[in-house]
């Protein structure tokens, strides 16, 4: 049987609020509170970019620190810290160790850029990689059109799995 496991709130916790009060590396604007400057800055064409994996931290940080009037190195270092950051979700991993030796596959849906759930994994999965092995992603249909079409108009590649 194949078992498709989603990052976002399922095998990781995904707040930004609660990312940006306990990891942002310098203060917020002052007329911005937490949860403002985590709505102006997820819930943006750029960051939906980004997490798509047609631009990479770097861009979205010019672009959103552009937009924003805030230090771009801030927000990139921010940014490229998340992955290490990440609450997993201590019930999900125990489903998944539950499940590994049983003839099942097990995959992981993303639509973050690969290199972003690689320093996940690197980050976070290391103490299963023995037990299951390289992490398998699952790609929709709409996600394999999203990166055929970001390939083909010169993206970066934004997922990968097994062919």
């Amino acid at each position: 049987m194949n078992i498709v496991f989603d990052f976002g709130n399922v095998l990781f916790e995904w707040n930004p609020e609660r990312l940006i009060a306990e990891h942002y590396p310098v203060p917020l604007p002052a007329a911005l509170s937490v949860q403002q400057f985590a709505e102006v800055l997820v819930n943006h064409q750029d960051w939906l970019d980004f997490d798509l994996g047609l631009i990479d931290s770097g861009e979205l940080s010019l672009r959103s620190g552009a937009r924003l009037n805030i230090d771009a190195a801030a927000l990139q270092s921010f940014v490229d810290g998340i992955p290490h950051v990440l609450p997993l979700i201590e019930t999900s991993l125990k489903s998944v160790h539950a499940l590994v030796g049983r003839r099942h596959r097990l995959f992981f849906s993303l639509t973050q850029p690969i290199r972003f759930f690689s320093m996940m994994c690197r980050a976070t999965w290391r103490p299963l990689a023995n037990e299951v092995g390289r992490p398998k992603l699952f790609l929709g249909r709409r996600a394999r059109a999203r990166r055929w079409r970001s390939m083909a108009s010169g993206g970066q590649r934004s997922v990968g799995g097994n062919r």
